[in-house]
């Protein structure tokens, strides 16, 4: 059932990110809470003006988590495609997802590990 929304191609991009996040020592959380910081940085502050021990580990934790994004992305394509919708408003659909999930990643990493 799982493999009828779940593609090669996003079973691989979410292997990607996955290592992307673990092997890039953060870059890539810290770029992500670059992306959604319009909304968590009211409440959660800057990525530059966190310190202390638990800022590298959640960067990295949130990098490696967004990668959950990507299959809740490719499931929804996947139901967009079997109604018929538009590659366009598809792509929307997924980018929209994508920047969700990293919003979602980075609440929940900084809930539990944050300033």
């Amino acid at each position: 059932m799982i493999q009828q929304f779940l593609t090669r191609k996003t079973l691989f991009a979410a292997a990607v990110v996955l290592m992307l996040g673990f092997f890039s020592m953060g870059a890539l959380g810290g770029a992500l809470y670059l992306a959604v910081s319009p909304v968590l940085a009211p409440f959660f502050g800057h990525l530059d003006s966190w310190h202390g021990d638990w800022v590298w580990p959640a960067t990295v934790c949130a990098g490696m988590l967004w990668a959950v994004g990507f299959l809740l992305a490719g499931w929804l394509d996947r139901c967009l495609l079997e109604r018929g919708v538009k590659p366009a408003a598809r792509g929307v659909a997924y980018a929209v997802t994508l920047w969700l999930a990293g919003a979602v990643c980075w609440t929940g990493v900084l809930l539990v590990s944050g300033p």
